[in-house]
């Protein structure tokens, strides 16, 4: 049946057809296969990775044991046995010996008590070859009040021993829940430390609000004294711990702040207490943990805001000793301090690896800061947990999938020296048998999809590549297409130049299917557009004109940038696609493999995409329906509903990092097929900030776009933007529509009302702007100017251009922005302006080369320096005597270090800190805490200095003096400069080369 040569919508023509097939009987197939006629890839060069091969990889222990969901091993004193603890309560012995081949049940918790649903943790009393005690922690029922236990029991003198069920003594117990901690381990000093976790779920976040709450047990960690009791309590309290005597906080607490704190352990030699915390939407973190330490959790995420504004605890938060993006791990598991011998490098090192990425490192501590960090295998494995055996040799644990136990090995050298031959140009991929037309190489495919992300208004090509025996397969609810080993993802950026007349090539962003994981590349293409090299893992920066066709077609010079391969995988990371998770190395997703990108109801794109599965998948194959509902669609297809535009964009630009595990830190929902009522979004506080909007504003706030927090991070310019990544400009189609989609949210009859005498002067005001015909300029004047007075009324600003403002009210706006407008409404205008005039910011994750690639004023420089309104240095360094002289004086800076060196300080201020100028928490006996250099002055009176003020405290005020791996010196400090500023700055500190006089 051929259709009609009329301009029927697609989607009617989509009912037609699927009514016609329904009627046919084919339970919602099409009746036909479409013949698997496909050439495969034989040309390609993309095997393995440019990087050096990781120096260990892991071998089998005990290879001829397994065991039910292990999650602990131990040594057991004074014998030759191993014990593992499984999940569900049984202790597992057999004897540390590679060969062993049997084991022993040798405790079942649930002997103790029938709703034992996980066992945590597991240490053996110090003296426990005399008094046979040992100590578990498991946890029973649900979320019971007291469901988590830590209790004592007496092992019987057999070898192996067994647990004697009837010596069970509770200790402490503390809430049930998600999120139990449940690690046990006696120090140097005999005591039994503890942890904690929030006891909740994983989002949304610390919903008991505990982690500060220094009242309870959760969120902790605790230290006890199981030989002796402290009044009713079946264990004592250590008299030097912190908060002893201290109102409404338990004695039991040596640390807090702490999420879900995963595996501790001690160095046996230095007596240094490490412990993994599982992080939440960011971070995965260790500490080094001290005595009274804050932790952060849930004010902080590692480093990172959660709930601003919330109550602390008692001791200033102290910053991880490491910290890893959810680019390379999402579920940290705390390890130990190796001394063994077989591993001799590494000696003295912090071991410790990821649960779901199977990522390992290798930390070591000198005192002071972690002097050197290295990732050292990738696994593969899921690590639940380490151990060491009788020899002090290191055990790793997987959990749930081989459920067995292996140790490191270092790689052959000759496996290290062979790093692949990947190719270096774009030429040498075997992906194109022609570069100049972009003619693929049989086996490679082009392709469309039907809802691109936003790019700046960069357009893409795309070209899928599947070598032999790569075939795909199509898997879950959303029809995924699931690629094989080798295959290859292909995306050629083009961007319209001035003086082109085809558009320029930026780079081709390659995603590679490699043991079993997609890993990220990108090649950037030459001037000439010949060929493309391969961008270094760190990104690069282009230079190219564009022409502001909003602004008369004027040309500027846009910094284009190539993302860093751990940022690809922000956006491409495991949790963004359903089904798309590969743990073993660091995994990528593909974003675009879905139906709903790939088909479509429009008969010959539905087509295109049975040619296109049927040659991926190697197969005949029977194609569904397309799904109206639940096709992808463009922001500017106006063939499409305005809310399926809306849920599209979402889907595209943002669903990826707002997904569980993801990254983003907002818990809203944005896959497409949830419901607005889903969204968790509607009339939700803001958790990062309200942008200045106001304590009425909310992620979403029906029928106000001006007081919604999604609209303003999509229509701002500079910190804080959305999308984060690949996109610095608003998408003027999505945003137009986002804008519509909330106002038209507020005729909803649930949605409460919103008005306050702040909106209502917004919607005064832009009803001047609109009106027809426009009044007086003075009256339109006035309206701008009282819009600019505060962020919402920017905002609205913003919106109603995106919607449609006349060229005389635009030109008025942009004539009353300048540098003397407030940060937090000119982002929000800067659209108003000129490509020329708008301001570049670094943010964050740049690459220092494009600031080192500029030669900058020394002049400007210095006045970006003493000037307070820049990044302030003036504000703790002084130059010549001018300036407040809390950290070094700079004179001579510039001949101490290059100009490399001089900006890695100002990225990383913790990275190399002097003695004299290192910050220190000090507490005072009356409970105060001041943070800031600490001074001894000749009076014997402590002065601690940051860039407010100084505080003078007399010797007997001092409880306690604690020194901190972070500097003074905020990081990020040149985030909100642009590229040419952050030059000048550096140029300024470099001139810097002679001491003072």
């Amino acid at each position: 049946m051929k259709p009609p040569r009329t301009k029927t919508s697609p989607l009617v023509w989509c009912r037609f057809y699927t009514a016609i097939f329904a009627l046919m009987g084919f339970a919602g197939l099409i009746p036909v296969t479409i013949a698997a006629d496909q050439p495969r890839w034989q040309n390609s060069t993309l095997k393995g990775s440019p990087d050096p091969a990781l120096p260990y990889r892991i071998k089998p222990a005990y290879g001829k044991l397994k065991f039910d969901r292990p999650v602990i091993i131990e040594p057991v004193p004074g014998t030759n046995q191993m014990v593992v603890v499984e999940l569900t309560g049984n202790l597992v012995a057999f004897e540390d010996r590679d060969d062993v081949s049997t084991t022993s049940i040798i405790g079942d918790l649930r002997q103790v008590n029938k709703q034992t649903s996980a066992v945590y943790g597991l240490a053996f009393h110090p003296d426990f070859v005399k008094n046979r005690l040992v100590y578990i922690c498991y946890v029973v029922g649900g979320q019971l009040p007291d469901g988590t236990k830590v209790s004592e029991f007496k092992m019987t003198s057999d070898n192996p021993p067994r647990l004697v069920v009837d010596s069970h003594r509770e200790l402490i117990n503390w809430k049930g829940g998600g999120h139990n901690g449940g690690a046990l381990a006696f120090g140097p000093d005999k005591m039994l430390y503890i942890t904690t976790g929030d006891a909740t779920g994983p989002s949304p976040p610390d919903t008991d609000r505990t982690g500060q709450d220094v009242s309870d047990l959760p969120s902790s960690l605790l230290r006890i004294d199981v030989n002796t009791r402290t009044g009713k309590l079946q264990y004592g309290i250590p008299g030097d711990n912190p908060f002893v005597g201290m109102d409404n906080v338990r004695p039991e607490i040596w640390a807090y702040g702490f999420r879900n704190p995963w595996k501790l352990s001690f160095d046996t030699r230095r007596g240094d207490l490490w412990l993994g915390d599982v992080g939440w939407e960011l971070w995965e973190l260790i500490h080094r943990v001290e005595r009274g330490g804050n932790y952060g959790w849930a004010a902080m995420e590692g480093r990172q805001p959660v709930f601003k504004g919330i109550s602390t605890g008692p001791s200033p938060i102290s910053p991880p000793t490491i910290d890893h993006p959810h680019s390379e791990a999402a579920s940290i598991t705390g390890g130990y301090v190796y001394y063994g011998k077989q591993l001799p490098e590494l000696n003295g090192a912090y071991v410790y690896g990821d649960f779901q990425t199977g990522l390992m490192w290798a930390a070591w501590w000198d005192g002071v800061k972690i002097s050197r960090h290295e990732r050292i295998a990738e696994t593969g494995l899921r690590l639940v947990s380490f151990g060491l055996d009788h020899a002090g040799e290191l055990l790793l644990m997987e959990h749930e999938r081989s459920n067995q136990l292996f140790r490191l090995e270092k790689l052959p050298p000759a496996a290290l020296a062979a790093t692949s031959a990947f190719p270096d140009k774009l030429s040498k991929t075997g992906l194109f048998k022609d570069l100049a037309s972009l003619s693929p190489n049989a086996g490679v495919r082009k392709y469309e999809i039907n809802a691109p992300n936003w790019a700046d208004g960069a357009t893409s090509v795309r070209h899928m590549a599947i070598p032999p025996g790569a075939d795909g397969v199509i898997e879950g609810k959303t029809s995924l297409l699931k690629l094989g080993e080798g295959a290859v993802l292909a995306k050629t950026v083009l961007l319209k130049v001035p003086g082109r007349a085809e558009p320029r090539r930026m780079e081709t962003q390659i995603m590679l299917k490699d043991q079993g994981a997609w890993a990220t590349y990108s090649y950037v293409w030459n001037e000439a557009q010949t060929d493309a090299d391969l961008a270094p893992a760190q990104g690069a920066s282009v230079m190219v004109d564009q022409a502001d066709s909003d602004h008369g077609g004027q040309n500027y010079r846009l910094r284009y940038r190539v993302s860093a391969r751990a940022e690809c995988v922000l956006c491409h990371n495991p949790w963004a696609e359903s089904g798309a998770s590969v743990y073993g190395r660091q995994s990528a997703s593909p974003l675009a493999l879905l139906a709903g990108q790939l088909d479509h109801p429009d008969p010959k794109k539905h087509a295109a995409y049975g040619e296109l599965v049927a040659w991926a998948t190697g197969r005949e194959v029977a194609i569904k329906p397309p799904d109206p509902a639940r096709t992808f669609v463009a922001a500017n297809d106006d063939s499409a509903s305005a809310d399926r535009r809306v849920r599209t964009w979402l889907h595209v630009n943002c669903s990826q990092c707002h997904a569980f595990n993801a990254g983003g830190a907002a818990t809203i929902v944005l896959d497409e097929s949830a419901r607005t009522d889903q969204m968790n979004a509607l009339n939700a506080r803001p958790q990062q900030g309200d942008l200045g909007l106001g304590a009425d504003s909310a992620i979403v706030k029906p029928g106000h776009p001006e007081k919604s927090v999604l609209f303003a991070r999509i229509a701002k310019y500079g910190p804080g933007h959305m999308p984060r990544l690949g996109s610095r400009d608003t998408d003027p189609d999505g945003a137009r529509h986002i804008y519509a989609w909330i106002k038209a949210l507020g005729s909803v009859p649930a949605a409460p009302p919103a008005n306050s005498p702040e909106t209502d002067q917004i919607a005064a005001s832009l009803a001047v702007l609109v009106r027809s015909p426009l009044p007086e300029q003075s009256e339109i004047s006035a309206a701008i100017d009282r819009l600019m007075q505060t962020p919402s009324g920017a905002l609205a600003l913003a919106g109603a251009d995106l919607v449609g403002l006349s060229p005389q009210v635009k030109k008025l706006v942009a004539s009353k922005i300048g540098p003397a407008t407030r940060p937090e409404i000119r982002e929000f205008l800067e659209r108003f302006l000129p490509r020329s005039s708008r301001i570049e910011r670094l943010g964050d994750g740049f690459s220092p080369d494009e600031v080192l690639s500029l030669s900058g004023d020394a002049t400007r420089g210095a006045d970006l320096f003493f000037t307070n309104s820049g990044p302030n240095c003036v504000s703790c360094h002084a130059v010549g005597g001018k300036g407040r002289q809390v950290g070094p004086d700079l004179d001579g800076i510039g001949k101490k270090y290059d100009r490399t060196t001089l900006l890695k300080h100002l990225v990383e201020p913790s990275w190399a800190i002097e003695p004299q100028y290192r910050l220190h928490n000090v507490a005072t006996k009356d409970g105060r805490v001041f943070s800031g250099i600490r001074q001894a002055m000749p009076d014997g009176r402590v002065k601690v200095a940051d860039a407010m003020a100084d505080t003078i405290l007399q010797p007997d005020e001092v409880e306690s003096s604690q020194p901190s791996v972070l500097s003074l010196m905020p990081a990020g400090i040149l985030r909100d400069l642009t590229a040419e500023q952050a030059a000048d700055l550096l140029a300024y500190l470099a001139s810097l080369n002679k001491p003072a006089k």
